[in-house]
Order: structure tokens, then sequence, then C-alpha cells
């Protein structure tokens, strides 16, 4: 089962209980707005296990790359948030999931040096293939510590297990969600509404 939860990013929202090293971390992160996104985003996935039935929160650990994980649950995540909204995706596998406002301006600047020869010809969309470049680096636990044009989304591994789709925050502003799991071609998120969480799930 793979469930993609999307929302906006709210406020003010507590700090959920997973444990010791999750709260050090949160406790570094001083900008209000990119706490209040994040913050969103952790709340999702609280929100995410308990549809799943679980009776509490498990403890978050880091890999020495920064990627967070459950130690003692089968369960694997991934978060993101960019501009107004957030989202949190779990999987019985490991995922990857990214959110970014579309700026033509950046599609511009950044397409030729992030995209390979073959991503430019045959993937049109920047902000798609950019996401896809993150979930896979997300997936792998990697980050952004290779060049982009690296991580190929047209890899046969990866090509036919993204789910990508444009959405919009309650202000008109354009996005592209992209997720990598397993069954991702049956997730569906649905339009974004005030205060509300939004979520898909595969049965």
């Amino acid at each position: 089962m793979s469930l993609l939860l999307l929302a906006l990013v709210c406020a003010p929202l507590p700090v959920p209980e997973f444990g010791g090293a999750f709260a050090a971390r949160m406790a570094e992160k001083r900008h209000p707005e990119l706490r209040r996104a994040s913050l969103t985003a952790w709340n999702l996935l609280a929100y995410g296990l308990s549809l799943m039935g679980a009776e509490r929160l498990p403890e978050v650990d880091f890999t020495p790359r920064g990627k967070p994980f459950f130690p003692d649950s089968p369960l694997h995540f991934s978060l993101t948030h960019s501009g107004a909204l957030a989202a949190a995706l779990l999987s019985g596998a490991p995922c990857g999931v990214d959110l970014e406002r579309v700026r033509p301006e950046v599609a511009q600047r950044m397409r030729a040096r992030c995209l390979n020869e073959r991503e430019q010809a045959e993937a049109p969309d920047f902000f798609a293939c950019w996401t896809k470049k993150e979930c896979i680096a997300k997936l792998d636990g990697s980050g952004m510590r290779v060049h982009p044009d690296a991580l190929d989304t047209l890899d046969p591994r990866y090509a036919h297990r993204f789910f990508c789709e444009r959405v919009r925050d309650t202000d008109g502003r354009e996005y592209v969600l992209s997720a990598l799991c397993d069954g991702a071609e049956a997730l569906r998120p649905l339009p974004v509404s005030p205060g509300v969480l939004v979520r898909s799930q595969r049965p």
C-alpha cells in the first residue's frame, strides 16, 4: 500500500512526537516559514500513519546524509514542501516524493544544466523531470549529492514507477507533484481545500 497526502501549509501546528533525533532536527529550523512548512509535512506523516492504523508514532532517525527513516517499522516515507503546499508519501518499500512550484524562468535557466541529453529530447516538462530526479535522490538516500543529470528519470528501474501531476494552491499558483513508489500509477491526489488534509491512497 502507498499513501500520498497533500495539504496547504498550516500554522500553528503541534510538533509530532517522533522522538529525540526528530526533536533535535526541528530545533535547528529557525526560519518561521520553513519551520511551518516542515511541520505541516511531518503532521501529514503522522496523519497518514493514523490512517494506516498506527496506535502511536514510531521514532524517527536520520542517516548520515540526512534521510529520515523509521528504525523499528517496515514502513518507508518521504516528505516535501514548496511554497504554500506540503506533501508526505508512505509506502511499504523505499520511496520518494517532491513538490516544486512552477517558475518558467527557473526552467529556462536550469534545463540544459540539470537534464541529460535524452531527457532534454524526450521529457519536455522541466519541472516534471526535476521533481522526478528529486524523488530518485530521496528514494536512494543520496540527496542531491550527485550531479542532477546522473539521476536518470528515464532509467527503466524507475520510469514506470512515477506518479506526476500538476496541482494548484488556493491562490492559483501551479506546482508539480511527483512520487516514486510501488503502485504509483494508482495514486490520485485530490484538489487542495483550505485547511483540509487531502489524501490519495492505493488499496
